[in-house]
């Protein structure tokens, strides 16, 4: 019986956690809070990632030009891509873990 306790409790408190991490990342005044943290961390990761995502959509283009391989080739650089991007974003938070309690 106190294992099925136990059980539920769990259940119930992950639950609740959940959705309380849910809707704190629904608040736009907790993403403004980070932005002003991170400071220029930020603003030059967002011109980064400007860069990056105007390159891949330009070689997309001019891929998607050539009748059979340039599809496989977009999707190669769209993958790419999304992991570049991946982790330039994380580098950023990362350089930033202290400032926004996160080490």
């Amino acid at each position: 019986m106190g294992f099925v306790l136990l059980a539920v409790i769990v259940g119930v408190f992950s639950v609740v956690q959940s959705l309380a991490v849910f809707f704190a990342t629904l608040n736009p005044l907790e993403g403004l809070s980070a932005i002003r943290t991170m400071g220029t961390t930020y603003w030059s990761a967002m011109g980064v990632y400007t860069a990056v995502a105007i390159a891949e959509a330009v070689l997309v283009f001019v891929l998607g030009l050539i009748p059979v391989a340039g599809k496989f080739l977009g999707a190669f650089v769209q993958s790419y891509t999304y992991l570049a991007i991946g982790c330039l974003l994380g580098f950023a938070v990362f350089k930033k873990a202290p400032e926004l309690g996160l080490d």
